[in-house]
């Protein structure tokens, strides 16, 4: 068989696959179609035992969902509780003392930013502006365009 009749062949064997889907979907899609719309139908014409049904469906569920003894355990008491406390006491454990060490920095760190906040306002800026000021003016006098 040369490639040229294997390429043939199996050109037309996926074209006929690929029809016979299409055909299959097409059937489906009509089935479904054609159930959907005598299930509506249905509905329609006989709403109150659907709405009964529906009622007793949610009550059932409600009942089952909120149905606890009192001595029940939840989720989270089962089961995070105390692995979450153990991880609480094992990262206090290990990270304890950094911790220790980097509120102590903080509190330095704090202490440093004040004393610079209090230099900061204590700085007479007029002694640092003045001379700036005057310089300009003698630039500016220097060059007439400016005036």
């Amino acid at each position: 068989m040369n490639p040229e009749d294997l390429k043939d062949t199996l050109t037309s064997t996926g074209r006929a696959a690929y029809d016979r889907v299409n055909q299959s979907l097409d059937l489906a899609r009509e089935r479904s179609g054609h159930h959907v719309r005598t299930s509506v139908r249905y509905v329609r014409q006989n709403p109150v035992p659907f709405i009964a049904g529906a009622l007793v469906a949610g009550f059932a569920i409600a009942w089952l969902v909120s149905r606890r003894s009192p001595a029940a355990v939840s989720w989270r008491e089962r089961y995070l509780d105390d692995r979450l406390e153990g991880a609480r006491g094992w990262v206090k454990d290990h990270f304890g003392p950094v911790s220790d060490a980097a509120q102590r920095s903080a509190k330095t760190a704090g202490e440093v930013l004040e004393e610079a906040r209090q230099k900061i306002a204590d700085l007479d800026v007029n002694q640092y502006v003045s001379p700036l000021i005057e310089g300009a003016k003698r630039a500016r006098s220097r060059f007439n365009f400016w005036q």
